[in-house]
C-alpha cells in the first residue's frame, strides 16, 4: 500500500509539472493570433547569368504572415528568400534539400535564384516555384 501511495504522489506531481510546462509554452507564443487566410503559390522563370544570380522582390501585405511550406528550382541551383536558403538542388546526385517552412511577417523580401551551370558563359533559364499559407493577424 505504501508503494501505491508513493506512485500516486509521483503521478500527481508529474501532472502538475506538465501543466505548468504547457502553460509556459502559451506564454512564449506569438503576440498576435493567426487565422487561416488562403493558400499562396508563385511560379515563374528567370534568366540567371553564368556564375551569378537573379533577384526579385515579394511583398507580404500588412496584417498578414506567410508560412512558405515548399520551394523548388528546376535546375542545379538554389533559391534564397531574404538570405535564408529555401531550397538547394543538385540533379547529378538526385539531391534536393528543402529548408522550409520559412515564416515571413508583413514586409518586402528579396528572392535570389542562383544556378550552377555546367556550360560556360551564358545565361541559364531557371524555373522556380514556392507555395505556402497566408495567415491573417488577429489581435
Amino acid at each position: 500500500m505504501n508503494t501505491f501511495t508513493s506512485i500516486k504522489k509521483h503521478v500527481k506531481l508529474l501532472g502538475i509539472l506538465l501543466f505548468f510546462q504547457m502553460l509556459s509554452f502559451v506564454g512564449l507564443a506569438q503576440g498576435a493570433n493567426l487565422k487561416y487566410g488562403q493558400v499562396i503559390t508563385q511560379s515563374g522563370t528567370v534568366s540567371v547569368p553564368y556564375g551569378g544570380s537573379s533577384t526579385f522582390s515579394i511583398t507580404v501585405p500588412a496584417g498578414k504572415v506567410w508560412k512558405i511550406e515548399a520551394a523548388t528550382v528546376d535546375t542545379d541551383g538554389m533559391m534564397k528568400i531574404n538570405q535564408m536558403v529555401a531550397v538547394f538542388f543538385k540533379s547529378q546526385s538526385a539531391f534536393e534539400v528543402n529548408y522550409c517552412p520559412i515564416w515571413l511577417k508583413a514586409g518586402t523580401y528579396t528572392v535570389s535564384i542562383s544556378a550552377f551551370p555546367a556550360g560556360c558563359c551564358g545565361a541559364t533559364p531557371v524555373s522556380y516555384g514556392y507555395s505556402g499559407i497566408e495567415f491573417i493577424e488577429v489581435p
